[in-house]
């Protein structure tokens, strides 16, 4: 169906998001993300989603992914390239201000 995402495009989302939450709760620098994303782009990976994808949605298969523990989401944060922590039990409504960052909202 047209509501289909790719791993890829959902991996390069998922980084995208990290790298918001690292950046607000780490301090991961801006210009680093600024690369990141570049990169990202010249591969042909949206910066956006061209589908109305509804925040609960994305959160259900964010639930899913398998580095969920009960109900913990523990999400994998940056403190640098190449410096890659768990973070556990992340608070929802960062990686809610993540999506609306990356989705350009």
């Amino acid at each position: 169906s047209m509501n289909k995402i790719s791993h890829g495009i959902a991996v390069s989302f998922g980084l995208r998001i990290a790298l918001s939450i690292s950046a607000e709760l780490y301090k991961f620098p801006k210009e680093k993300i600024n690369s990141v994303n570049y990169i990202l782009n010249y591969l042909g990976f949206s910066e956006t989603l061209n589908m109305p994808l509804k925040k609960d949605t994305i959160m259900k298969y964010i639930r899913l992914d398998k580095k969920i523990q009960g109900n913990d989401i523990n999400y994998i944060l940056l403190k640098n390239i190449g410096e890659p922590f768990i973070e556990k039990n992340i608070n929802e409504i960062y990686i809610e201000k993540a999506l609306n960052t990356v989705n350009g909202r």
